[in-house]
């Protein structure tokens, strides 16, 4: 196989460290925020609270982030973003390490920080990537956009615990923020060409080209449906993710004695699985990207289907790295496709509309197996396995008919 580093330029590899380096801050901000907010009230209930105000704000954030970012200049709308994030989250720490306001407040401003700028920063790097990575090596930079992604949240949770055990709960936040300082600082650097920006509508209120650039969407939407349903589909494997994430503790709880040891390993083979795809995709996809997409799909129903089935440690280490490695390769043939056929300054409003349709079907699926969950762990990892067969009989149907679903051949 032929070697990445051969392929790609210097401003990609910048990109793509900037991405880790992100989400180094990304990874250790929920572990340090959860352990802050625990040690000041004494209840989980503040980080619940925590969660539904992260989950509301990028509901309404993402929405105007799509329009914004195609009509501006995708890697400034990256570099801003990371530095207001950095600095911002800097100056909290300072002011945690004062007391010069309660640590509840200030930990919500850390995340309406970070969450104000997640949709900006997701819509912007999705622009970037065709241009910096054309034709055949899309793919490819996609891969490795995911496996950075994976390792950087990875090694951020690894620092957040180590950093926390040695030098208490403030300092992870301070790294936090100058992750995203040196993260800016790299997009800085790259030579990205410069990305065609919607320019329609000029003299219109910011409200107004809002409202004519989703009409527009919904217009090229109509006319292309290949796209629309690529956007739909792509959301099964944010769902699959899902799963995993409210199956977790219950699973550890009832199969490990709460050992959250336990806890790590499991998550992390997940991890390491999708940092992996970014070796493995080009092999996999050897044997089609369509076909590869759908056994992929396929590939996460079996594991979750063996889970249930089979109780055993190495086990489920195993199955859960392979879920990793499935949902990693899966994510990346579909964002490719997305950006493949995207034409024209629309990059933005795609990503936007593909996380929305990911909290949809996260909405609509999460809270069915999350109360089966109530009855049987079993039974509930089984309908996840269900669901996924679903998604998968969904794509084969539509391979047939609509031409072997050409437009996820990338």
């Amino acid at each position: 196989m032929e070697s990445y580093r051969m392929k790609f330029s210097a401003n990609a590899y910048l990109v793509l460290i900037s991405i880790f380096i992100t989400n180094i801050g990304n990874g250790m901000y929920l572990i340090t925020v959860g352990k802050l907010l625990y040690d000041d009230t004494g209840s989980s209930l503040a980080f619940g609270i925590l969660i539904i105000f992260q989950y509301i704000i990028n509901i309404i954030v993402q929405l105007i982030a799509g329009p914004i970012v195609d009509r501006g200049n995708p890697k400034k709308t990256s570099v801003i973003v990371d530095m207001l994030r950095g600095i911002s989250i800097c100056l909290i720490y300072f002011l945690i390490t004062y007391n010069v306001i309660p640590v509840f407040w200030l930990i919500m401003a850390i995340t309406l920080i970070i969450n104000i700028g997640k949709p900006f920063y997701r819509s912007a790097t999705f622009a970037i990537g065709p241009a910096i990575a054309k034709g055949s090596l899309l793919i490819k930079y996609n891969a490795l956009y995911e496996g950075f992604f994976q390792s950087g949240q990875l090694l951020g949770t690894a620092l957040a615990g180590v950093v926390l055990m040695n030098y208490g709960v403030l300092l992870p936040i301070f790294l936090n923020g100058l992750s995203f300082v040196i993260a800016a600082s790299l997009i800085l650097c790259a030579d990205i060409p410069e990305i065609e920006k919607n320019t329609s509508n000029p003299n219109k209120s910011w409200l107004g080209k809002l409202f004519v650039d989703w009409k527009e969407t919904a217009i090229i939407l109509k006319r292309n449906r290949h796209l629309a349903v690529n956007i739909i589909l792509s959301s099964g494997n944010y769902l699959f993710v899902g799963f995993i994430n409210i199956m977790l503790v219950p699973l550890v709880n009832n199969w490990y004695g709460g050992n959250t040891y336990w806890l790590s390993i499991l998550d992390g083979s997940f991890a390491i699985g999708a940092a992996l795809s970014a070796v493995l995709t080009s092999i996999i996809n050897r044997m089609g990207t369509h076909r590869s997409t759908i056994l992929c799909i396929i590939g996460q129903g079996f594991c979750f289907l063996f889970l249930a089935l089979f109780h055993h440690t190495l086990l489920s280490v195993l199955f859960m790295m392979c879920i990793g490695i499935f949902n990693a390769v899966s994510i990346t043939n579909f964002m490719t496709s997305l950006q493949n056929h995207c034409k024209g300054p629309i990059k933005g409003r795609i990503v936007t509309l593909r996380q929305v349709t990911s909290t949809i079907a996260i909405s609509i699926f999460i809270p069915i197996v999350a109360q089966i969950q109530e009855i049987s762990l079993d039974y509930s990892i089984l309908v996840s396995s269900a669901i996924c067969v679903f998604y998968a009989i969904a794509m084969l149907y539509l391979g047939k008919k609509k031409a072997d679903l050409s437009y996820l051949e990338v």
